[in-house]
């Protein structure tokens, strides 16, 4: 149950990461963040 909960998190967070990557560079920063903890 949480494992699909986290990856449908990381699947939005990426798609949005993809999306404002020229914007916000340390988008994949927040992604570790938010899968570390």
């Amino acid at each position: 149950m949480m494992l699909i909960r986290l990856y449908l998190t990381l699947s939005l967070h990426l798609q949005t990461a993809a999306k404002n990557f020229w914007n916000s560079p340390l988008a994949p920063l927040d992604i570790l963040v938010l899968a570390s903890g």
